[in-house]
């Protein structure tokens, strides 16, 4: 499926919501970076965001936005089965001259789901932010993703040079990948189970927190602050009970995986600046010679790569807010277009 890996030592290691590998930090190459942040700025923004709807073609984008509506156009992505609130913690942390959009990708938090038949993907989904950019009527703008939303963001910017200023991807970077032998039986794999589940829907859970108890047990990572944050987008009252918002279908295996070819000539084609957040305590563990090519590849293409190591779990951006803030807000006062400026150096610099 979109979020797991087959690798039964993985399986371990990343929770079933894992679609992104991290960054390889290999005992020869591993960066050395601070573990503590500085001091986390005061909050500046409410965390009371405008619900928007953004028109796409089989619906509706759900999305909140933070911040005047002519401030610097950021979007925020976030990752496997989460949704828009992911980014509740850092929402305070918002210069007050950004523009803030936090999506519900489709198939997600109150996103319209996909029409009957349709396979989530994660090039439908770069194509689900090239619909949100026009119809938030952005030329250029910076990017914000999580996890999966990590991936995505990569890959967009990757298709999209032109329109990202920069991007912040927090613990994710690269979508899943296989080898061209695997495809055949990726793809018979794939629509069986597709068809298998077409058209069904989540259960209906007896309570509020008998859901919230649902998405803690296939997330140890996450607190029960944060799973609550997420299910006020992530569930819904239906039948006496209430049942998750998320589309079924996103749990299914992707038909094609993108090799690691394929995965590179999107990075190739980047050229903007890119922070990276690692949590001491989330996906670095589990990496591969593939990906720390990838992240070498990375490093020489793009602007700059500025990797900062946390002290966190996968969702430390959620969890521990204060801990991200102080990056998250350098990061969005950057100054920076995609074709100039460049990311200042500071402590938490890092080159692998």
């Amino acid at each position: 499926r979109q979020g797991t890996v087959c690798c039964n030592m993985l399986r371990r290691v990343l929770a079933p919501r894992m679609s992104v590998f991290p960054l390889a930090m290999a005992a020869s190459t591993r960066a050395k970076l601070s573990q503590s942040p500085a001091s986390a700025p005061a909050p500046a923004a409410s965390t009371v965001g405008e619900e928007i709807q953004l028109s796409v073609p089989w619906g509706n984008v759900a999305a909140l936005a933070y911040g005047p509506a002519d401030g610097k156009p950021v979007l925020g992505i976030h990752g496997w089965l989460d949704n828009a609130h992911t980014y509740n913690g850092l929402v305070p942390y918002l210069p007050k001259d950004v523009r803030f959009v936090a999506i519900d990708l489709p198939g997600h938090g109150f996103s319209s789901h996909k029409p009957p038949g349709v396979f989530y993907t994660m090039f439908n989904w770069v194509q689900d932010i090239e619909y949100v950019r026009i119809a938030l009527g952005w030329k250029e703008f910076s990017l914000v993703g999580h996890s999966m939303g990590a991936a995505i963001s990569l890959l967009y910017t990757g298709a999209f040079p032109e329109h990202v200023c920069k991007v912040m991807l927090i613990e994710g970077i690269v979508p899943l990948q296989d080898t061209e032998s695997k495809a055949r039986d990726n793809l018979k794999t794939a629509i069986t189970k597709h068809m298998a589940i077409d058209g069904k829907r989540e259960r209906v859970e007896p309570s509020m927190e008998a859901a919230e108890t649902k998405l803690l047990a296939s997330n140890t990572g996450l607190t029960p602050e944060s799973a609550h944050v997420l299910m006020r987008r992530g569930a819904i009252a239906s039948h006496g009970g209430y049942k998750f918002t998320r589309d079924v279908r996103v749990r299914t295996p992707t038909p094609v995986r993108m090799t690691e070819g394929m995965v590179t000539s999107f990075i190739q084609h980047i050229n903007c600046d890119v922070m990276f957040i690692v949590a001491t305590e989330g996906l670095k563990s589990a990496v591969t010679d593939r990906e720390t090519r990838q992240v070498n590849e990375l490093r020489n293409r793009a602007r700059s790569l500025d990797i900062v190591e946390l002290p966190g779990t996968h969702h430390l951006h959620l969890n521990d807010p204060h801990v991200v803030a102080p990056h998250f807000q350098r990061f969005l006062e950057m100054e920076a277009s995609p074709a100039k400026a460049k990311l200042e150096a500071s402590p938490a610099k890092a080159k692998l």
